[in-house]
């Protein structure tokens, strides 16, 4: 995802975020607000902290035509039995979605896969106590491993 890079123990850079309405609820608004929630610094210094913003018309036009570089977030009717997409790189919200959901898929989008080995990670695929709005730190290390993989590293 352009905009997204490692930083030492950081993953930093900014997230682009396309809309799409097919309720009249939530609007982006809300939905970056709740994206937000997965920034967060570990107890080792291991963190995540990312900016979202809305793409605008002809960056939404650039992820049409390459298929990269934007987050795409569909708004669907509320639904209590709707159990979430599981479609890496995008993001399907309800309105009556809890952050920790969003940041999950989120977590999809990044490039994380499930992490069934830590229950508090919000990537574990369960809904469980005590799970926590972000990534586990295990979490964050594979993700600034993946970015540095790639070459998206601070110059």
């Amino acid at each position: 995802m352009a905009g997204i890079y490692a930083d030492g123990k950081i993953l930093r850079g900014e997230v682009l975020i396309a809309c799409y309405r097919f309720s009249a609820t939530p609007n982006c608004g809300e939905a970056l607000a709740q994206l937000r929630g997965i920034n967060h610094i570990g107890p080792h210094g291991y963190g995540i902290q990312l900016t979202f913003r809305e793409a605008n018309r002809w960056e939404r036009l650039k992820y049409w035509y390459k298929g990269h570089g934007v987050v795409p977030v569909y708004f669907w009717a509320d639904d209590p039995d709707y159990a979430g997409a599981e479609r890496y790189g995008t993001i399907r919200l309800h309105a009556n979605r809890a952050s920790t959901t969003v940041n999950h898929e989120l977590g999809h989008a990044l490039g994380l896969g499930h992490n069934t080995a830590d229950a508090t990670s919000v990537m574990h695929p369960g809904a469980v106590p005590g799970r926590l709005p972000y990534p586990s730190e295990q979490d964050v290390r594979t993700l600034i491993d993946f970015y540095r993989r790639r070459g998206l590293v601070a110059k």
